[in-house]
Parts: structure tokens; C-alpha cells; sequence
């Protein structure tokens, strides 16, 4: 009984050395990062673990030295234009897929699961192609229009729709059998 209490508490003792080398090689690129933006220029490759003198002044260097505002803006305009797109495109597909009753549903639910499996970078040629041929290189249609349909979503939208059609059927059992059988 002892030796198996020493043997879990080595065990645990063990694990717990091997998670803090862990997040000590996974911290150790942030702890750099953070020391390098507040170290002088003198400072940045010295052995020194931390910085003589902190230097705030390299965040306004680097703010000024490109147009950080502007790719903020464009970040802010693409992805809430993308999620929109998304959004709207997967829900109306879901919703098809699972209410709406026509031939093919089959097929072309298939064909979503069949787009999920192609790699993203097997589509970045092609996808540059129609984007040169239509003369959308450098605007924000680039940006937008390669991920405003997104497959995945799709799918995870099916997902969520079967599950609340599952319970709206249950719940509408319950309510015909609790008023006798009429709706």
C-alpha cells in the first residue's frame, strides 16, 4: 500500500517537473519578445536577462513606422464582412439541408463533405487565377471573397440545425400527447 502511494506521488511528481519544463520552452519566446520590444537597440542581443533601462519609445517607432491604423481598419472590414457572408451563406444552406425537402439533398451534402476534405492550399492557385483574371488583385474583394462561402460551417450549421429539429419534434410529441392528440 505504501510503495503504491510513493509510486503515484513519483508519478504526479514527475508529470508536474515535465509540465513546468513545458511552459518554461513555451513561455521562453514571449519572455524574449516582451524583452526585446523594451530593450535600447545597444541592449538587444547582450546576454543580459532583462534590460538596463526600459524603452517605451519603440512601440511609437514601430506605430509610425508603417501604416498600423490602416491595417487595422482593413482587418476589422474583412473579417466582420467575411463572418457576415459566412453566416448568412452556411445558415441558408443548413436550413435547406435539413428542412426543406428536394431531390439531391443527398448529393449535395455529400459534395459539402467532399469540399471540407480538399486542403485550403491546394485551392490558393486557382483561387489567385480567377482572382487576376477578374482584376481583384490588391482590393478587398480578394480579401473577402475567397472565405465569405465556408464549408465547415456549413456542415458544423447542419449539425446544429438537426439537433434543435430533433428537439422541436420532441417537444411537439410532448404537446400532441399532452393535449389528447390534437395540435
Amino acid at each position: 500500500m505504501h510503495t503504491k502511494r510513493l509510486r503515484s506521488t513519483m508519478a504526479r511528481g514527475g508529470a508536474h517537473i515535465v509540465l513546468i519544463i513545458l511552459c518554461v520552452m513555451c513561455a521562453t519566446p514571449l519572455f524574449w519578445m516582451i524583452r526585446t520590444a523594451l530593450a535600447p537597440n545597444a541592449d538587444i542581443l547582450s546576454a543580459r536577462l532583462w534590460p538596463k533601462h526600459l524603452v517605451l519609445g519603440n512601440f511609437a517607432t514601430a506605430w509610425h513606422a508603417q501604416p498600423f491604423l490602416l491595417f487595422l481598419c482593413n482587418s476589422l472590414i474583412t473579417n466582420l464582412v467575411i463572418v457576415a457572408c459566412q453566416l448568412g451563406t452556411s445558415a441558408l444552406a443548413a436550413y435547406s439541408l435539413v428542412f426543406i425537402p428536394y431531390r439531391g439533398k443527398r448529393l449535395l451534402f455529400f459534395g459539402i463533405l467532399l469540399a471540407m476534405m480538399v486542403p485550403m492550399q491546394a485551392t490558393f492557385v486557382p483561387i489567385y487565377s480567377m482572382l487576376s483574371a477578374f482584376h481583384l488583385i490588391n482590393t478587398y474583394g480578394a480579401l473577402i471573397l475567397p472565405f465569405a462561402v465556408l464549408h465547415s460551417a456549413s456542415f458544423s450549421c447542419v449539425k446544429g440545425f438537426c439537433q434543435s429539429r430533433r428537439i422541436w419534434c420532441k417537444r411537439r410529441a410532448s404537446t400532441v400527447q399532452t393535449n389528447g392528440g390534437s395540435s
